[in-house]
């Protein structure tokens, strides 16, 4: 889901939201540990600004020591489903362009 926006009396800032659903179920017969990256929007100037948000909230931030990339980890019973989603809130600028977006 994306959705752009304008905040202010004057718009002087841009906002637009990203939002990423996830749905893993298992088709193995035993349990198996589970690994879902999620690699972010993240932030390069001061004027812009990223606002994240998980649920459920990921077990690991900053996996490997990438910037921006989070990771939930559990165990996945025999036909279990499980639903991760990560939701995202950018500002920045209105003269600004941001690049790499969906």
């Amino acid at each position: 889901m994306n959705r752009s926006g304008s905040s202010g009396l004057i718009s002087q800032r841009n906002e637009r939201q990203i939002a990423d659903l996830y749905t893993v179920t298992s088709r193995h017969k035993v349990p198996v540990e589970l690994l879902v990256l999620e690699a972010g929007p993240v932030a390069v100037s001061d004027q812009i600004s990223v606002d994240a948000a998980f649920d459920p909230k990921p077990k690991l931030t900053d996996w490997e020591e990438k910037r921006g990339v989070v990771a939930w980890q559990q165990s996945l019973a025999p036909g279990e489903t499980l639903k991760f989603v990560a939701d995202y809130t950018i500002r920045y600028p209105k003269e600004a362009a941001v690049i790499g977006l969906p």
